[in-house]
């Protein structure tokens, strides 16, 4: 036994069992049997007021017991009335130990018999003080001449009680744990035990009187409601108190989330933080749920806390049963104790490796993480303690995710298309780094080192296919035994050896996350066993000829995922054209190559537009782009928002060509995070002009028109910052006319305000939006095609449908410029109301 356990259990069972065996020395048992019926009548209500009790600190419990227990004392003297304190004392901490399954020697011997002698001493030491001041017991009366006596005994049973409880405080804690035992339950203490205290003369008196018995009923019956009243009361507060404080903590946690920015370690560090305050656990886990490698769910680990030690293994496991569990019921896990059906069972299996840490930790609650439909992840929280988890708690913890789960979806898709620019960076950069080396061995060494280096791949290897032999040889790696194979001569026999050869006859690319699952996978000669875990191999091809072949390894299962496969094609298109501009040596493939990059950066920008415009009840949505040159800086984007509603987007970057396709890139991707996770366009707006000035490090500016549709009431809503204003056509009073309120552009200013206008749309109602590409249009007589054009041509084909709309301004703006060259962007959304 250590010796902060035994100075406790000397304390206890010491001052416990000299105060019952001095009781039991100076007992008349005799008598005492003889007052059996009445000694068992208080004894009973001292533990009915004890349980209308209520808690002020965890193990300590306030109540009018002591009432009860000095009127026995005064009623019957300090024997009788000591043993009535002693029995009621003992079993009521022994019962309740039983009750909450503290089955610890501490809790079920312990702590009673202690409480049982410290009440013994209690009703000596009031009795002794009563007696002292001139107080005569069984009292008969009571005048002012008592009140001294009354208040000795009062203060003696006070102070010997409390004396009592902080010494025990003190052989488990010291000084510390003594002050902060006081400090907790004193204020709580004067008011409801020593105040109330001189209340027990009155009982006393009361009982002592032979024709005041029903007096006497009505007193205890009395007193025990007042308990049950005072413990309600109590409750009632605790209760209110915990749920403003955790609203108070829902605040601050939405006021946090404001000021987090887009960094998702930021949030979930925050979320855990939040939590722990509104529920309090042994364990904490945070965890996302993610589709990026391969089509596999994965679980990706992102916080664990062990009573409050926090760490950030960043694990992924593809275990799916908690996100199948949760993404079928969407709703929270609340399982305390025994799970009860299958499904419960199979969800605490998965925390068994959990549970045998911390074997007492048999209750859980797991709360979704939804970002509108998707299930992007989970809280599961563990706990030691008896029904640690109330429904409240999930309910508080739902409101929390709900808001965690949309910041977090933001900062993801923030940092995903960021990502995606950065890499778009990195290829551009390795590209100009080779593109002036027409030396092919040279150039092939450099490639694969800046590969390795720029994206961290474990081993990057380059082939080259020789058609007339069939086989695709090796020519440049970054492994130590590079050189070695290639002095050798190692290859692989198109179409018929190893995932090099099948991709250079296939001519596409191969993902294999798992070598030892892919037959066709043939390590390299010598190669080190484990060495290649996961290979991707892209091919590399001008026109529709495969030259070559980039192998990529890594040492780590699943290591590659739809980044990588994005990355490496990207790549593998630039390699592709160095080498053949390499082989060729000619001016006019540096010509080619611009071409090609050109056509590639056209691709990819066309990739950003939506591939169709989106099918919304009761509309027809058509929309139109061309851009003037090989790149464009105009674009339009549609978003599907929570209620059914549609975010429309139409922007028009302040410059043409290269730099304003980046532009719009940069733009485009940080109107679409702003517009998911903002309630209202305005904020949205407001919060992208904010962002694309901290990112942007030209002097460009976009402007933009942002808008809601709501198919349910009928209602678009805008805002306009520095765009063309659209045009607007009434059908029922065949108007029309535009919709001028705009602010100033994206990406000039800080801080600003913008202004939100709705319009009501009824049938036939039509909205088109469009960049000054469509009225810059220039004919051969250097004519405009103007505003007032493009507003007649709408006002006369109104009652066709939006295709239709759509097509015949294109052909009028063909008809009009003719055989002139296309000067600037052009785009046209239109959005008519059909039923």
């Amino acid at each position: 036994m250590t010796r902060t356990s035994f100075l406790p259990t000397l304390y206890t069972l010491g001052l416990g069992f000299a105060g019952i065996g001095a009781l039991v020395a100076l007992t008349d048992f005799r008598a005492l049997f003889a007052a059996f019926v009445p000694l068992v009548f208080f004894a009973a209500l001292s533990m009915f007021v004890k349980r209308a009790g209520f808690h002020v600190a965890p193990q300590v419990t306030h109540s009018l017991v002591g009432i009860v227990d000095l009127a026995a004392v005064f009623a019957f003297d300090r024997i009788f009335g000591a043993w009535v304190a002693a029995v009621s004392g003992f079993l009521y901490l022994f019962l309740n130990a039983l009750r909450r399954e503290k089955h610890t020697a501490f809790n079920l011997l312990h702590v009673p018999v202690f409480n049982a002698g410290l009440k013994i001493g209690m009703a000596y030491a009031s009795v002794h003080a009563f007696e002292f001041f001139g107080g005569k017991i069984p009292p008969t009366n009571f005048s002012l001449d008592d009140l001294p006596a009354l208040a000795a005994a009062v203060i003696a049973w006070f102070v010997v009680d409390h004396v009592g409880w902080s010494l025990l405080e003190w052989t488990r804690g010291g000084w510390d744990a003594m002050s902060n035992f006081l400090r907790r339950v004193l204020p709580y203490s004067l008011s409801t035990e020593l105040f109330p205290l001189p209340f027990a003369m009155v009982i006393a008196v009361v009982y002592a009187a032979e024709n005041m018995r029903l007096l006497f009923i009505l007193l205890a019956l009395g007193l025990a409601g007042t308990a049950i009243i005072v413990q309600r009361l109590a409750d009632t507060s605790a209760r209110l108190e915990r749920r403003r404080n955790e609203l108070s903590v829902l605040n601050e946690f939405g006021q946090a989330l404001a000021q987090a920015g887009l960094e998702s370690e930021k949030v979930v560090d925050l979320f855990y933080e939040h939590a722990r305050r509104i529920v309090p656990a042994d364990y904490y886990r945070i965890e996302f749920f993610d589709r990026a490698r391969s089509t596999h769910l994965h679980s990706m680990l992102v916080l664990e806390a062990w009573n409050g030690q926090l760490t950030h293994p960043y694990a992924r496991s593809h275990d799916t049963r908690l996100a199948d569990y949760l993404s079928t019921r969407r709703e929270p896990l609340r399982l305390v104790g025994v799970a009860r059906s299958d499904a419960e069972k199979e969800i605490v299996a998965l925390f068994d490796a959990l549970r045998a840490q911390h074997p007492a930790a048999e209750n859980i609650l797991c709360v979704p993480l939804f970002a509108g439909d998707d299930l992007i992840g989970a809280l599961t929280l563990l706990s030691a303690s008896p029904r640690p988890f109330f429904p409240i708690h999930a309910r508080n913890l739902e409101l929390m995710t709900n808001q965690a789960a949309v910041t977090i979806q933001n900062a993801r898709l923030y940092a995903a298309e960021r990502q995606r620019s950065a890499q778009l960076a990195t290829i551009s950069e390795v590209s100009r780094q080779v593109a002036a080396l027409l030396d092919l061995d040279e150039l092939l060494e450099s490639i694969v080192t800046l590969t390795r280096e720029r994206f961290g791949y474990t081993n990057v290897h380059i082939f080259t296919v020789d058609r007339d032999a069939r086989r695709a040889i090796f020519r440049a790696s970054t492994h130590p035994r590079g050189a070695e194979w290639r002095a050798r001569g190692i290859g692989y026999r198109v179409g018929l050896e190893g995932i090099v050869g099948y991709v250079a006859a296939v001519g596409e690319p191969l993902v294999v996350n798992d070598v030892s699952q892919e037959p066709r996978f043939v390590p390299y000669p010598d190669q080190v066993a484990d060495e290649t875990r996961s290979e991707i191999v892209v091919p590399l091809v001008i026109g529709k000829k495969v030259i070559g072949v980039l192998d990529v390894e890594s040492h780590e299962l699943n290591a590659f995922g739809d980044d990588d496969l994005f990355v490496l094609t990207t790549l593998a298109a630039q390699v592709a054209a160095a080498i053949e501009r390499a082989r060729l040596g000619q001016d006019v493939e540096a010509k080619k190559q611009l071409d090609y990059e050109l056509n590639l950066a056209r691709q990819i920008q066309t990739s950003f537009l939506p591939a169709a415009c989106p099918a919304v009840t009761g509309y027809a949505i058509r929309a139109w782009w061309q851009s003037a040159r090989e790149v464009s800086g105009d674009f339009y984007d549609f978003v599907q928002l929570t209620g059914n509603r549609l975010g429309i987007t139409i922007a028009d970057v302040s410059d043409k060509g290269m730099a304003a396709a980046l532009f719009m890139v940069l733009s485009r991707t940080i109107l679409r995070t702003m517009v998911i996770g903002k309630p209202t366009a305005r904020e949205a707006i407001e919060r992208a002009n904010d962002v694309i000035l901290a990112d942007a490090r030209s002097e460009m500016f976009v402007t933009v028109l942002y808008a809601v549709l709501d198919p349910t009431k009928h209602k678009l809503t805008y805002v306009n910052a520095g765009h063309i204003p659209p045009l607007f056509y009434c059908a029922a009073k065949k108007e029309l006319r535009t919709l001028k309120e705009h602010g100033i552009a994206l990406g000039v200013i800080p801080n600003v305000v913008m202004e939100e206008k709705s319009v009501a749309l009824d049938v036939g109602d039509i909205v088109l939006l469009y960049t000054d590409g469509v009225t810059d249009a220039i004919n051969s007589a250097e004519e405009e095609f103007g505003t007032e054009r493009l507003a007649e041509l709408l006002r006369e084909n109104a009652p066709r449908s939006a295709d239709e709309i759509i097509e015949t301004i294109q052909r009028a703006i063909a008809d009009f410029a003719g055989d002139g060259a296309q000067f600037d962007d052009v785009t046209l959304v239109a959005v008519k109301r059909c039923e």
